[in-house]
């Protein structure tokens, strides 16, 4: 289904059956990307359809539903524990403004100021300079306490709150930073200040970042707006082009590239995802599994780093190699095996898509890390039908053969019957007049040659079945070991009615007698479109160099009387 185009029927078929039945909140996601593995097909506006590679070749259809769905579910039942991490950000969230709306009118304008600056920046830990000291409220106060080791205070409003004087800041500060934590410096302004300040001083950024990098203190920006963070998605699209995802070069520990709390140190972001509106990152932190794979957006990131993956996912859709039929060649690479050491696999994808890893010969694996093989060597060796030219539709559909001759039908079809021989191979069917040629499989380059459309249906037809075509082409390949003399071929009739092939090796003897197929012997004698050395290689090859390699018989000799 992937590789014929059939996701439009799929969802089709999905809106058919889709009753619209109630959500489940352990099921809601964000991104419909949560396995290792997952690429998007296809999204519109009410479904998206993920496959999965690694699992068996699974396919998974979402259903879109608005937040404003999920908030009537959570008022409606409540919030589950098996609730996923994104319905739960979203139910804080809203509980969050919630509270903010009904404590605003009775709070003080400093905890104002700080309920408001830590809505739009939640992963700092703000530090108020008011006076002649530094204060911290309500869960910052609570991290602060236990970082410094200065005891907790309630305000009369029930608001805890820590502080210390102005000239332990260097003291301070610097314990902050090593526990981990993202600090901001904000200067204290009072509603009667402001409305005395001078207007055009009133567009300053009252919120300075002080990072603690050794022992010096930094300044920098904690999020980025909106446009910025449109800018980048818009910069990163236009890098990836109509690549629907970009597999990534290991960025190593970036540390603060996702701006989180905890488990963003030493991020290695290794996908970015392309959606209709947005984009959205799959990375990893030290300690997690093979499996697990954590997904960030756009407002995760921190902006500090955005030239710096815009330039990244540029150098990683920057094609290798591009083909004679124009295809992009792209994370062109070598991999060694995690089940078997040693073992190299050759890796690409072309156009965004990647193709089946191919195993690497170890003379190879050699050349291609000296670079005495370059990517378009390896393609051409691996992958010899994404080189070639491809076949426009009316020559692709040809059905001759080498003989002059053409076939009325021509099939290939994948076994879906477990209960018959070959379940879960490619087939190929034909038909030519009266004859009927099924159930042959197809090899992988065969089946390559057919999806690339490098070679006529007649011309695949003739490499698979040739040999029932009784064509002169299928029998070439077949050619006795050279540097093995062979004197004599022999084909003969036993009462039995079977025909037998053997070959004479002079004084070596004689190879043990094989049967020949009643199509063998039509090409032999029929069509005459197979020779006896031809078919003696075929049946014989492995018998003759056994033969090759034993003593000479011994002749005994007679005696006169």
């Amino acid at each position: 289904m992937h590789k014929r185009g059939h996701l439009n029927k799929l969802l089709t078929t999905v809106t058919s059956y889709d009753q619209g039945n109630a959500i489940t909140l352990d099921n809601i996601f964000k991104s419909p990307l949560q396995k290792k593995g997952d690429e998007l097909l296809r999204e519109n506006k009410k479904y998206a359809v993920v496959y999965n590679n690694t699992e068996g070749g699974s396919y998974e259809v979402f259903r879109k539903v608005q937040e404003q769905e999920v908030k009537k579910n959570i008022e409606r039942h409540g919030l589950p524990e098996n609730a996923t991490n994104d319905v739960k950000l979203l139910y804080q969230s809203n509980e969050h403004h919630a509270q903010k709306l009904s404590d605003n009118a009775s709070v003080s304008p400093i905890i104002k100021q700080y309920n408001s600056l830590k809505e739009q920046h939640p992963d700092a830990l703000l530090l108020f300079r008011v006076g002649d000291f530094y204060e911290s409220y309500k869960e910052d106060a609570v991290k602060a306490s236990k970082y410094l080791g200065i005891d907790l205070t309630m305000q009369k409003n029930g608001t805890q709150v820590i502080g210390f004087p102005n000239n332990a800041l260097d003291k301070y500060l610097p314990m902050l930073i090593k526990a981990g934590e993202r600090v901001a410096i904000v200067d204290h302004l009072e509603m009667v200040q402001r409305k005395q300040e001078n207007p055009s001083k009133r567009h300053e950024e009252d919120i300075k970042l002080d990072r603690q990098q050794s022992s010096q203190k930094v300044s920098d920006t904690i999020s980025a707006t909106s446009a910025q963070q449109q800018k980048f998605i818009d910069d990163i699209k236009a890098a990836m082009g109509t690549t629907r995802m970009v597999v990534l070069p290991d960025f190593g520990t970036q540390k603060g590239v996702v701006a989180g709390t905890g488990e963003d140190k030493g991020i290695s972001l290794s996908r970015v995802y392309a959606w209709n509106d947005n984009i959205s990152f799959a990375g990893s932190v030290p300690g997690d599994d093979a499996q697990k794979r954590r997904y960030y957006h756009p407002e995760n990131i921190r902006p500090e780093f955005y030239d710096y993956l815009v330039n990244e996912v540029k150098k990683a859709t920057a094609p290798q190699l591009i083909t004679e039929n124009g295809q992009k060649v792209t994370s062109a690479n070598l991999y060694e095996s995690p089940k078997q050491e040693g073992k190299y696999f050759f890796y690409a994808r072309l156009d965004g898509v990647g193709l089946h890893p191919k195993a690497v010969k170890p003379q190879d694996v050699e050349a291609f890390m000296k670079q005495e093989l370059s990517v378009k060597d390896m393609f051409e060796k691996y992958y010899p039908t994404k080189m070639a030219k491809q076949l426009d539709k009316e020559d692709f559909d040809s059905l001759k053969l080498s003989d002059g001759n053409e076939l009325t039908k021509f099939r290939v079809y994948k076994q879906r019957n477990e209960e018959k021989s070959h379940f879960g191979e490619y087939l190929l069917y034909a038909e030519m007049g009266n004859k009927r040629f099924h159930a042959t499989p197809l090899s992988h380059d065969q089946l390559d040659a057919y999806f690339d459309r490098t070679q006529s249906k007649g011309q695949i037809a003739e490499k698979v079945i040739g040999e029932q075509l009784n064509l002169k082409s299928a029998y070439e390949k077949y050619k006795l070991p050279e540097n093995i003399p062979v004197q004599e071929v022999r084909v003969r009739k036993v009462p039995e009615g079977d025909w037998l092939i053997s070959a004479s090796l002079g004084d070596k003897g004689q190879t043990p007698e094989r049967k020949v197929s009643s199509n063998d012997l039509y090409s032999l004698f029929k069509s005459k479109t197979a020779t006896r050395e031809q078919l003696a290689a075929k049946y014989l090859t492995e018998d003759i160099k056994d033969l090759s390699r034993s003593k000479p018989l011994e002749r005994s000799q007679g005696l006169k009387i």
